[in-house]
């Protein structure tokens, strides 16, 4: 399943890891192995945002044909709580797919208590006009 949207290696550097990704919906995690915290002792901001960006883009490659690729052209996070204690968990879902974009909005939950909610949009390109 993550080879269908892992050209980098991003997620592997990060340690993000697949779970679900199907029907314009994924859900993906990072575990809580310290290796991403900030001086607080609290996961990064960034992280965290990472997490939210590419699990948009597994939802949203769910969702579209093998022609299409796409590029993200916005991304808001808005952080609640402290992510810390346990694997960060995001769930996203495709709220708009149209001929040349698409909006798809996560939540991100650590032991189930939501720390964050995030939205991205996406420009999506045919494979023959890949010129980036």
């Amino acid at each position: 399943m993550e080879n269908r949207i892992t050209a980098s290696n991003y997620w592997e550097l990060l340690g993000f890891s697949i779970q679900r990704m199907e029907n314009g919906e994924a859900q993906a995690s990072l575990p809580d192995d310290g290796r991403l915290m900030n001086s607080l002792g609290i996961m990064h901001g960034g992280a965290i945002a990472s997490l939210a960006d590419t699990t948009c883009g597994a939802a949203l490659k769910s969702a579209i044909d093998n022609e299409h690729f796409f590029v993200t052209t916005d991304l808001q996070i808005s952080y609640f709580k402290a992510a810390r204690g346990g694997e960060l968990v995001c769930t996203a879902k495709v709220i708009h797919l149209g001929k040349q974009t698409a909006r798809v909005e996560a939540e991100l939950f650590v032991n189930e208590v939501r720390v964050a909610k995030a939205g991205g949009s996406f420009t999506l390109l045919k494979k023959q006009d890949k010129k980036l």
